[in-house]
C-alpha cells in the first residue's frame, strides 16, 4: 500500500489547488518496456495529442505509450515517427505537404523550420504518457502537460513568470504538430528546444478538431512544474 505520494502526484494536487484545474493533468516519461495495462494511442485515435486530451477528460484510463509496434503506424501524421525520436530524419515530403496545406510559405522556409528543431532523441523506446494520479513511484518524469480553459492557462503563465528575470523568453507558442507542443520540447527530446520556459498551445490548426473552444494546453518541464508548485 503507497502511503506517500510521488512527485507527479504531489505537483497534480498542487496544480488542482492553485488553479482549480478540472481535467486530469498528464505526465511523460520514458521507459524501455511496455507498461502495464498500458494502451497504444493510436488505438485512441490517429492523433496522439487527441488521445492525450481523450485521456486528460476521463475518457479512457490510460496509460498511453508511443512506440513502435509491428503492423501499427504511430499516428497519421508522415512525421509522427520522427517527432518521437523512433526515426532520425523528417521525410523530404514534409515540406511540400506543409507548403501544400498552408501551414509555411514555401518549401525553403519549411526546411529551415524542420533543420531549427534540431535532432530529436528518444527518452526510451516506449514514450509513456499517463495521468499524474496514478504514477505511485518516480520514474523520472520529463514534463507536465495540462489542458485547461483559456483563463486559467494565463494564470499559470503569470506564475511562471514570477521568478523570471527577464520580460521575455519563458513561455513559448511553438510551430509543430501538438505533439510536440505538449511533449517533444517540454520533455527535452528536440536538440534545439530552449530548456528555460514552458510551451503553450497547440498553435496546430488540426487542434480544432479535438481540442474544444476555449481551451489551450501546456507543455511544462518538470524543473518548471516543481518551481511552480513548490514541490
Amino acid at each position: 500500500m503507497h502511503t506517500e505520494l510521488s512527485l507527479a502526484q504531489n505537483i497534480a494536487r498542487a496544480f488542482t489547488q492553485l488553479f482549480n484545474i478540472k481535467l486530469h493533468l498528464l505526465c511523460v516519461y520514458g521507459s524501455h518496456v511496455k507498461p502495464s495495462c498500458s494502451i497504444h494511442a493510436s488505438t485512441v485515435s490517429s492523433c496522439i495529442a487527441s488521445a492525450m486530451f481523450k485521456l486528460a477528460m476521463g475518457e479512457i484510463d490510460g496509460p498511453l505509450y508511443v512506440a513502435d509496434v509491428h503492423g501499427r503506424p504511430v499516428c497519421r501524421c508522415s512525421g509522427g515517427r520522427t517527432w518521437f525520436g523512433l526515426e532520425s530524419q523528417f521525410e523530404p515530403s514534409l515540406s511540400e505537404q506543409m507548403v501544400m496545406k498552408h501551414l509555411k510559405v514555401d518549401v525553403k522556409t519549411a526546411d529551415e523550420t524542420y533543420r531549427s528543431v534540431g535532432r530529436i532523441r528518444p527518452i526510451g523506446s516506449h514514450v509513456v504518457i499517463s495521468r499524474c494520479e496514478d504514477i505511485h513511484e518516480d520514474p523520472e518524469v520529463k514534463c507536465i502537460v495540462c489542458f485547461a480553459e483559456a483563463s486559467k492557462i494565463r494564470d499559470i503563465c503569470g506564475v511562471v513568470h514570477f521568478q523570471a528575470r527577464e520580460f521575455l523568453g519563458q513561455i513559448r507558442v511553438p510551430w509543430g504538430p501538438s505533439c510536440a507542443t505538449l511533449v517533444t520540447y517540454p520533455a527535452r527530446m528536440a536538440e534545439c528546444a530552449p530548456q528555460d520556459c514552458v510551451f503553450l498551445g497547440p498553435t496546430d490548426p488540426s487542434a480544432k478538431e479535438w481540442l474544444p473552444e476555449g481551451y489551450l494546453a501546456l507543455g511544462i518541464p518538470i524543473e518548471i512544474a516543481r518551481m511552480i508548485t513548490k514541490c
